[in-house]
């Protein structure tokens, strides 16, 4: 959209310039670099800002014997004062004194202030190499409080910028009797919460934030009140697709959220296996045991299955169905369970088998089945690093004598 007038605050006069045609853009982002590198360079060091939430004249007859001066009217509950770092600690003491809040503003300078004296002719000889036309939108200046004219000599107004206090409550009284809805166009809501004080319509666009949310909200307010929008400029080099607001998307359905029709389904019921009712196959073979077992549990048909497929990665049986498998099979073959069966978690049939099969072969038949030490390997037998040793015992030498 186009707006009727523009403002700026401080730096944005000369973006407000821009934006009224009486300076190209390039030009104003190259003035505003040169500007801010002279007051670095020319600007008295050691000086800062302070913010109050007091009027201007209240300010001033709280701090004036301070040493501090006005360089922003901001409202009648805001101004900002500027003076050296010592000056401003001693109106932050007072301040707290009369529980007035009183923010410091991370500034490097005090700007609009005599502090930036030193600057003034270097900008002025800077100035010298830009060219202003006559503004083409209206303009309200907070160097002046009013709005620019033709006859208005922009620079000179830009130089005594440097030292003048910005006269934001006074443009903004303009500003608002020459529009109906203020819309802030530069980063953050600083000047909009100023002006909401005010009882005014304000919308922040936040530019350069970290989120497109402000910017939205803003298009969309505006076009709730039937403002003209050119929304094609936020498309403007980006891919895409042309919304039809009456057309019908196609959307990939989800077999699994399907409602057909309901049928009848017969479901077998589930298959429960007993320890007692799994015996052991003719041939008593541990592998066919455990085959057996795992086709049972499963319900798969044993030729379906590998015997070296893992119970995990390949059969996809969670630790608790391996536990029973272990179970099972050890009741059918008549050995002891295995002290922690979730160990053939992800073993495979015939690893199970010859475990089981070494339990067996180590117990014996009719053997009393003792529970192992978890975490240690069954055996049968010493083991090759075991030692014999022999106990001694011998006698203590008796000792003859008497008392004395």
């Amino acid at each position: 959209m186009s707006a009727d007038i523009g403002m700026g605050h401080s730096l944005g006069e000369i973006s407000a310039l821009a934006w009224s045609g009486a300076l190209e853009r390039g030009a104003a982002l190259e003035l505003a670099t040169v500007r801010g590198r002279i007051m670095a360079e020319h600007g008295t060091p050691g000086g800062t800002m302070l913010r109050v939430t007091l009027s201007a004249e209240d300010a001033l007859l709280l701090l004036r014997d301070c040493g501090l001066v006005i360089a922003c009217r901001n409202g009648p509950t805001e101004t900002v004062l500027a003076g050296t770092v010592a000056v401003v600690g001693e109106a932050v003491k007072r301040c707290a004194a009369n529980r007035i809040e009183a923010t410091r503003l991370p500034v490097s300078h005090a700007f609009h202030s005599p502090h930036m004296r030193g600057a003034v002719q270097p900008l002025k000889t800077a100035l010298g190499a830009f060219r202003f036309a006559p503004a083409v939108g209206k303009v309200v200046s907070t160097i002046s409080g009013r709005r620019l004219g033709h006859d208005d000599d922009l620079k000179r107004l830009l130089v005594d910028q440097l030292e003048a206090p910005v006269l934001f409550d006074g443009a903004l009284s303009e500003l608002a009797a020459n529009a109906d809805l203020l819309i802030e166009a530069g980063p953050g809501q600083g000047l909009s919460r100023l002006a909401r004080a005010r009882g005014l319509t304000a919308m922040p666009m936040d530019a350069f934030g970290d989120s497109i949310v402000p910017l939205l909200d803003c298009v969309g307010r505006l076009f709730t009140a039937a403002a003209k929008l050119r929304i094609e400029w936020l498309f403007e080099d980006r891919p895409i697709r042309r919304f039809e607001p009456a057309a019908i998307p196609a959307v990939i359905e989800n077999p699994c959220g399907r409602r057909e029709e309901v049928q009848t389904v017969a479901i077998a019921p589930p298959l429960i296996i007993d320890d007692s009712a799994v015996a052991a196959p003719p041939t008593g073979e541990p592998l066919d045991v455990v085959t057996m077992v795992v086709a049972c549990e499963t319900g798969l048909d044993p030729a379906s299955f590998n015997r070296d497929d893992r119970f995990l990665d390949q059969l996809h049986l969670n630790s608790f169905a391996v536990s029973r498998i272990v179970r099972k099979a050890a009741g059918a073959l008549g050995v002891r369970v295995p002290s922690v069966p979730t160990e053939f978690a992800n073993a495979t049939s015939r690893q199970l088998a010859e475990a089981l099969n070494e339990i067996r072969n180590c117990e014996g038949a009719g053997a009393t089945t003792q529970q192992r030490v978890a975490g240690c390997a069954a055996g049968c037998g010493p083991m090759p690093w075991a030692g014999k040793h022999r106990l001694c015992h011998r006698r203590p030498p008796m000792r003859l004598g008497g008392r004395n």
